[in-house]
This record gives C-alpha cells, sequence and structure tokens, in this order.
C-alpha cells in the first residue's frame, strides 16, 4: 500500500469517526424518544428498536466512509489529469529536437500550466461560493484544524479496536470455562420469584439458573440459550 492509499484511508476513517459523533447523538436521541413511546411494549419490541439502532450507526459508518473514500480518490485522479501530458519529443535526423518541435513542446506545456491555473482558480471559487453560502466559516476553520490530527485520530481508533477485541476474547474465553463447569441447581425460591419477574416484564421463554462454585456474582452467559448464573 503506497502513501497515497495510507492518506486516503486515515483521512476517510478519521473524517468517519469525527462525523460519527453528531450521527450518532442523532440516532440515541431518535432511539429514545422511541423507547419512551414503547413504554407499554415487551421488552423483545424496545431490544429489536435498540439492535436497529446498532444497525444503523453501522450503515450510516459505513456510508460515510465510502463517501469519503470516493471522494478523495476523485480529488487525486483530477489533480493527476490536470497535470501537462507531455510526451517526449521525437528527435530530428540530426539527433537532436528541431525549432518546431521545441515550440510545439514549449505550447503544450504552457498549455497545462495555464489549464491547471483555470482548474485551481474555479475549485477554489467553487469551494469559497460553497463555504460562503452553505457553510459558515466557523465550520472551516474547525475542519482545517481537524486535518492534520486525521491519522493520529485513525491510528488512536485503531489501537482502541485492538484493545477492546482482545478484552472481548478474553470475556468470552471466561464465559465458555464457566458454561461448561459444574452446575447446582438453586433453591426452588429462586425459580418462583424468577418466574414472576419473568411475567411483569413479559418474557415468555424459560429461563435457566443454575449456580457454580466458579461464579463470584451473579452473571447471565449466552445469546442464543441464555442462562442466569449464581454463585453457590
Amino acid at each position: 500500500m503506497n502513501n497515497g492509499a495510507l492518506t486516503t484511508l486515515f483521512e476517510s476513517v478519521g473524517w468517519t469517526l469525527v462525523h460519527s459523533v453528531w450521527q450518532f447523538l442523532v440516532i440515541a436521541a431518535l432511539l429514545q424518544m422511541a423507547l419512551r413511546g414503547m413504554r407499554k411494549s415487551g421488552p423483545q419490541a424496545r431490544y429489536v428498536a435498540s439492535c436497529t439502532a446498532l444497525v444503523l450507526m453501522m450503515i450510516v459508518s459505513a456510508t460515510t466512509f465510502t463517501g469519503f473514500s470516493t471522494a478523495r480518490r476523485s480529488s487525486v485522479s483530477f489533480t493527476g489529469k490536470g497535470q501537462a501530458n507531455v510526451s517526449s519529443p521525437a528527435l530530428s535526423p540530426t539527433g537532436s529536437p528541431s525549432k518546431g518541435q521545441v515550440d510545439a513542446v514549449s505550447r503544450a506545456v504552457l498549455d497545462g500550466i495555464e489549464r491547471q491555473e483555470r482548474a485551481g482558480q474555479a475549485k477554489s471559487s467553487e469551494e469559497t461560493s460553497v463555504g460562503l453560502n452553505f457553510i459558515p466559516v466557523s465550520a472551516v476553520q474547525v475542519a482545517s484544524w481537524i486535518r492534520p490530527w486525521l491519522g493520529s485520530l485513525s491510528i488512536f481508533w485503531a489501537v482502541g479496536v485492538a484493545l477492546l477485541s482482545i478484552r472481548l476474547l478474553l470475556g468470552w474465553k471466561c464465559h465458555r470455562r464457566l458454561r461448561h463447569s459444574r452446575f447446582e441447581t438453586v433453591a426452588d425460591e429462586v425459580i418462583v420469584v424468577a418466574k414472576r419477574i419473568s411475567k411483569k416484564l413479559g418474557i415468555r421463554r424459560p429461563i435457566r439458573i443454575v449456580k457454580s462454585a466458579d461464579g463470584t456474582a451473579p452473571a447471565t452467559i449466552g445469546t442464543i440459550k441464555p442462562m442466569i448464573l449464581m454463585p453457590a
């Protein structure tokens, strides 16, 4: 991966992280309003709403990343096309370029420089117009302050993801060990209380409650077939 691809990747990830702040806040606010309107709904419905919000966050982040990556590649491609495309002049029979060939090359170089200048002026004028009409000056200034830190922000985010993934893997291994440990049955009073709470919460599926000497605190283990683990 060359430096240009790394720069594109870091900038795309960095801007995605920056925009995810307000995007996630909007999604969280919508979820909060939805949960308030679902007070009388069962826990399954609220769980589905929360999972939908998480999936929506992933979709928004992926869309933002794709948009910035495409814009960055288009910008690099535009810059490359704007450069003067001058081929090596064919030599005259004497072995050196003729005066007409030198003049043709000079005109091609000047035309390329003029095209670059016109493209740069048009782009600058367009950005200024957009900034004046739609984007506050403060937002442009904030973007200029953030841009130098996008690479560091991307690296910091990647390190955080790696550390949290290791923590999640260790927790999964611990839960797997607890799930395969020796269990004991709990008292009937605990089962009665659990059924009463399940009925109040609208949970219809049976709940398995066990005790284990390896457990130090009550915990819920499993996703497809969850169970409540009580310390012995």
